[in-house]
């Protein structure tokens, strides 16, 4: 008989620790779905086939019910990386909620008002280092068992709400390292059983609250050792007397306290670099005054009445002189670009006049201003063993320069295509004689005459017996002109030439090199080409520029 019953009470006993395994219900089951989805919960952690309460990692139950999520150190998913918020509305159904662990896990965006409107079970709020932002909401005032709230290291701002005053249950608050402002609320002192409090690394502002004269002496009792109050790195100020002994436990650091403690020892607490009178490692004169200027308040000098007879310095002049020095290199940085903008318009321009003037002849070297080039007496009588043409005969192979033979009007002369006997093409340049210097076609024709190299176009030939028609002949290149292919846009391109590949214009540019090494190298005198040396003064010119706008900004930085 006592083994029937024995085995009855066994039985029961299993079943009912099934049931507290086993999430009973529906709603809660679909909430932590959708939060798996909301958040990007790993299938690693939330396994979606299997029992939460029994295989999903954080998961707490109570007979069947949603007591605990521990979300702490998870990682989202590759989807959830793409745009995680503080997604948690399905939350709401988890109505006997008890801790919501989340630290560590990124929740950028502000903290839903439903944890204190639909979440009154909860205990214990972390969201330490979840990115969340924003002012507390005021709700968190009706969480009435909460008794942990750990919010540190994030990105909220604003003042605090009085709300939070009602939290008689919270024995820990940790606000530290956010963007708080204000003063620290009165009735924080209301909290009896808070037995650690971290306010550091805000901008709080003010005084200590005379609440928390009653407040410490309640809550320190047993906490001799550690320090379970912490305010430092604020903007406090005031005289912390309400503190009395128990500042030997409590982190003041970092703030502008001022007057003079009941003790020379802060135990484990610390009240370093504050403004009071016989404690070590404080604030200078300088600061404290400054300080306590700008806030229009009283300070006691260290008790020294001898420093209230110094001159308080003003700061305004500092940053007024500040600011003229910021102006006086703006604006001469903006006029010394607005010269060199000035300087690089010039030159281009002159290059370009430069290039549009003598573009098309061979011209080599530099001629000064009031110098004629070395020219023969007769230009008829070129010492050449290029054909000599009549006119006659280049008017009929070019079909008296008809529009059909034209090939492109060159800035020297213009181009046309003619066949010689046997169907061999060449090309014919009618020099403008406008648009160059007296005889300077003869120094192109000279120097053709004279050097020869693969890299230069042939000159086959010239007719110079009309005073008013000046031709040169030279050899018809089939690729036609260089910079058209080089520039060529894809729509025309029909005409069976093709925009060059790189390769080809490798080798064009190593082509050009043999070319310019010729005349540098090889010609006697050595030779340099118009346009390169323009070309090279213009960068010359720019580089001198840029270095001294690059010298003016070193100056103005120092």
């Amino acid at each position: 008989m006592n083994e029937l019953l024995l085995f009855t009470i066994l039985v029961l006993f299993h079943c009912t620790l099934g049931q507290q395994d086993f999430l009973n219900s529906r709603n809660e089951l679909s909430a932590l779905f959708d939060l798996r989805s909301s958040l990007g919960i790993r299938s690693t952690d939330w396994p979606i086939k299997y029992n939460p309460c029994k295989q999903w990692r954080g998961i707490q139950c109570r007979n069947g019910r949603v007591t605990g999520i521990n979300i702490s150190g998870f990682k989202r998913t590759r989807v959830g990386r793409l745009n995680p918020s503080f997604s948690v509305e399905s939350l709401a159904n988890c109505t006997l909620l008890e801790t919501f662990n989340a630290s560590g896990f990124s929740l950028p965006g502000s903290i839903p008002d439903l944890f204190g409107y639909k979440l009154g079970f909860l205990t214990v709020l972390d969201l330490r280092s979840t990115s969340v932002t924003g002012p507390i909401p005021a709700s968190l005032g009706n969480l009435t068992r909460l008794n942990a709230l750990y919010l540190g290291s994030n990105d909220l701002a604003g003042s605090l709400p009085v709300a939070l005053g009602q939290l008689m249950q919270l024995s820990v608050l940790d606000l530290s390292r956010n963007s708080f402002t204000g003063p620290v609320p009165s009735e924080f002192g209301l909290l009896r059983n808070l037995s650690s409090l971290d306010l550091s690394s805000n901008y709080f502002s003010g005084s200590i609250p005379s609440s928390f004269a009653d407040l410490t002496n309640f809550s320190l009792k047993g906490h001799a050792s550690g320090t379970v109050f912490n305010l430092s790195n604020n903007q406090l100020y005031g005289t912390p007397a309400c503190l009395s002994e128990n500042c030997n436990s409590i982190d003041l650091s970092g703030n502008y306290f001022q007057g003079k403690v009941p003790f020379s020892s802060p135990g484990s607490g610390s009240l370093d670099m504050n403004c009071l009178q016989t404690v070590p490692d404080q604030r200078s004169l300088e600061d404290c005054r400054l300080f306590y200027a700008e806030k229009g308040l009283t300070f006691d000098y260290f008790g020294n009445p001898e420093s209230r007879q110094q001159p308080l310095p003003s700061p305004a002049p500092k940053e007024r002189k500040r600011w003229i020095y910021i102006l006086v290199g703006l604006l001469g940085g903006v006029g010394f670009i607005t010269i060199l903008v000035l300087v690089i318009v010039v030159v281009l321009r002159k290059f370009s006049n430069t290039i549009t003037n003598e573009r098309g002849s061979a011209d080599v070297g530099r001629v000064p201003d009031g110098d004629s080039p070395p020219l023969p007496k007769d230009p008829t009588s070129v010492s050449s063993p290029r054909e000599s043409f009549t006119y006659e005969q280049l008017l009929g192979l070019t079909s008296e320069f008809s529009e059909r033979n034209l090939i492109k009007h060159g800035h020297s002369g213009d181009l046309y295509q003619g066949f010689l006997e046997g169907g061999i093409p060449i090309v014919v340049k009618r020099i403008n004689l406008h648009s160059l210097k007296h005889y300077s076609y003869m120094i192109e024709l000279e120097f053709l005459s004279k050097y020869s190299h693969a890299r230069f176009v042939p000159l086959l030939g010239h007719c110079l017996e009309n005073e008013n028609q000046k031709l040169l002949v030279y050899k018809y290149m089939p690729n036609r002109d260089l910079a058209e292919s080089l520039y060529r846009v894809t729509k025309f391109e029909d005409d069976g030439l093709q925009s060059l590949d790189w390769i080809t214009r490798l080798k064009i540019a190593a082509g050009a090199a043999e070319g310019l090494s010729y005349l540098h190298h090889e010609c006697n005198p050595p030779l340099v080409h118009r346009y390169l040396y323009l070309l090279l003064d213009s960068l010359t010119l720019l580089h001198i520029c840029w270095n001294s706008f690059f010298l003016i900004m070193v100056i103005l930085v120092m």
